[in-house]
């Protein structure tokens, strides 16, 4: 089976809705601030390169990010931290449960075979002048070059 950018996002999508968590959760970034009531998350692609070769194939990593977002101002404040840590906890462990991405790729880099491993950075991001705390998950897939292309 080749494989799909679109379909592990798909996967990863659902696993994020599936947390009850993210009242809005979709695939591609945020262009106006999401509802600042809320938490949000957006599902994009980030880089892709050839990580190993054979003789007659190669490995390539195609890493996604997962952001979440909860309004800076959102009070009270240890509520949105709690929040947060919970909804990133439980993807890191849904999403390293599902290995394969239910056989959409060879496994997700967990322990960083071919550099950065499954992971979580929080930080803060702006868009449109809006101020938002949340956290990256980065996720590297491992997909087999026989998996990426269709004869």
């Amino acid at each position: 089976m080749a494989f799909e950018i679109g379909d592990a996002l798909d996967v990863i999508h659902s696993h994020c809705a599936d947390l009850g968590q993210f009242k809005a959760t979709q695939i591609g970034e945020y262009i106006d601030p999401p509802d600042s009531k809320i938490m949000s998350a957006a599902i994009f692609v980030d880089r892709m390169y050839i990580a190993d070769t054979q003789l007659n194939s190669h490995t390539e990593v195609h890493t996604v990010i997962v952001r979440a977002y909860m309004d800076f101002k959102y009070e009270p404040r240890a509520d949105m931290e709690k929040l947060l840590a919970a909804a990133g906890a439980h993807l890191l462990k849904n999403l390293g449960n599902d290995f394969s991405l239910a056989g959409k790729i060879r496994n997700i880099d967990i322990g960083g075979q071919f550099g950065e491993r499954l992971n979580l950075q929080y930080g803060q991001v702006t868009i449109a002048q809006t101020i938002f705390k949340g956290w990256d998950m980065t996720v590297p897939m491992i997909v087999d070059s026989d998996e990426t292309h269709t004869p």
